[in-house]
């Protein structure tokens, strides 16, 4: 990736990408898949589907780094909890 995105940009390009899958997803069900595979560079995505229901999700993000304490990615633990 190139230059970071401004935190206002990061914001606009992550929106325009749930836009893009949700209207994907009202279109057919199977057509979410490719722009859920063909993600923006930069750009991570997953999602919980647990039978139509709501779950309260509790995420624990930390940075991958380096030998020499640069930042090289994210690591996400997640577990579903009690309301």
């Amino acid at each position: 990736m190139s230059q970071p995105l401004t935190k206002q940009a990061a914001i606009e390009r992550l929106e325009a990408y749930q836009e893009r899958l949700e209207t994907a997803l009202k279109k057919d069900p199977r057509a979410h898949d490719e722009p859920f595979d063909e993600a923006p560079e930069g750009v991570g995505l997953h999602e919980i589907d647990l039978a139509k229901t709501s779950v309260t999700m509790l995420l624990v993000e930390r940075h991958l780094r380096d030998a020499s304490g640069e930042i090289v990615g994210i690591r996400t633990a997640l577990t579903s909890i009690g309301a």
